[in-house]
């Protein structure tokens, strides 16, 4: 299994056959788009936009997105099966990772994402409000 310790490492990406994406749309179906912060791709996909659920989505939240990001997204997110999703609220300074089990999110407490059955990573979450 390829462990990459750092997200945004372009190469243990593609060694993991897996790409992080942001300004990408996500078409669930013809009424329902969503272009999330950030997301996490394995495999291929040929089109300009997603047509399956990814395997990770971040999403930044502020006072404006809080609510649609905590219910809408996260509710969306879990019916449609993406494994991960990532909440940080720029505001509070806090980040919620949560883990799809058993068709349901639970939160995650530690910071290991396995992507794929070849590739996993660990993230250092809280270290993005060390910059701030």
């Amino acid at each position: 299994m390829q462990y990459a310790n750092n997200a945004l490492d372009k190469k243990s990406f593609m060694e993991c056959d897996c790409h992080a994406y942001n300004e990408l749309d996500w078409i669930i179906d013809e009424g329902t788009v969503v272009r999330p912060g950030c997301m996490i791709v394995c495999g291929k996909f040929t089109q300009d936009f997603l047509t399956l659920p990814p395997t990770f989505i971040a999403e930044i939240s502020s006072g404006k997105t809080r609510l649609r990001d905590r219910n809408t997204k996260y509710n969306l997110y879990e019916l449609q099966g993406v494994k991960y999703y990532l909440l940080a609220d720029t505001e509070k300074k806090s980040v919620g990772v949560f883990e799809l089990l058993e068709r349901k999110y639970a939160p995650k407490t530690d910071m290991q994402f396995k992507l794929s059955p070849e590739c996993a990573i660990d993230l250092n979450i809280y270290s993005i409000w060390q910059s701030m």
